[in-house]
């Protein structure tokens, strides 16, 4: 099975403790820091809108893309119910085809250390370049998974609901520097009978340096880098560090 195709049915509920809104205000705050007046926001990797919704609540016209149809359907679904007019796409973020273009692209939620080497990377940088308006921002998020090494080295762990039973078999391929995850769910359907899932997920620990020169081979001067959340640059205590990227040439 595909990624995020079973575990579409529960990712709100497990993402619940997130404050999106915080997200979004984050965003709004590095955009005004900038100078950068915003009307226009493609959320890639978007999920089930919970980034995309609150961005749309500030009064940007915004569009997300998914790999994932099933997160894009429980995306549509929430903003209808929050009256939101937001347009969700079905798209690879290494070869987005859009007819316009955007003042912001955004890429949160580990969506970048989804892509598992530096040629997917430039691939999905290029894509961006395409996308963004001339001087257009690019803000996007990494999970320095390196940080987990040590402790989710082949580690079993469990969660147990009413509605839904996950098992996690979790490994670091350290030759690789890619942090698996082996998913098998259990999830309850209306009929109270419980279907089973089975996905793999990994995600890649991107070198920072590495990044920043891809995003200089395909277009971009790097702004800054931030620990999450705040305006200081990153730590070695870091486990997620935001990038604002700025678009300086068309594709190359």
């Amino acid at each position: 099975m595909s990624i995020y195709q079973g575990l579409a049915l529960i990712y709100d509920q497990l993402m619940e403790s997130i404050d999106y809104q915080e997200w979004a205000q984050y965003i709004k705050t590095l955009s005004e820091k900038y100078n950068k007046e915003i009307e226009s926001v493609l959320d890639i990797a978007c999920g089930t809108g919970n980034t995309s919704i609150p961005l749309a609540q500030m009064g940007w016209r915004v569009t997300g893309v998914d790999l994932s149809l099933p997160m894009l359907q429980h995306a549509r679904k929430k903003a209808a119910e929050a009256k939101m007019e937001i347009i969700f796409l079905q798209q690879d973020i290494r070869e987005l085809e859009l007819s316009r273009e955007f003042d912001l692209v955004t890429c949160f939620q580990d969506g970048l250390n989804y892509l598992i080497n530096k040629e997917e990377l430039a691939r999905c940088f290029q894509s961006i370049n395409k996308t963004l308006s001339d001087d257009g921002i690019f803000i996007f998020d990494l999970n320095l998974v390196e940080k987990y090494s040590y402790s989710a080295k082949e580690e079993i762990s469990f969660v147990d609901t009413e509605e839904f039973s996950l098992i996690y078999e979790i490994y670091y391929l350290a030759d690789q520097e890619i942090w698996e995850i082996r998913v098998t769910g259990f999830v309850r359907g209306e009929d109270h009978d419980y279907g089973k899932f089975k996905e793999v997920h990994q995600e890649k620990h991107h070198h920072l340096k590495d990044v920043e020169v891809i995003l200089g081979e395909t277009g971009f001067k790097v702004l800054d880098v931030f620990n999450a959340f705040s305006f200081e640059p990153p730590s070695e205590a870091s486990r997620r560090i935001f990038v604002v990227a700025q678009k300086t040439e068309g594709r190359v």
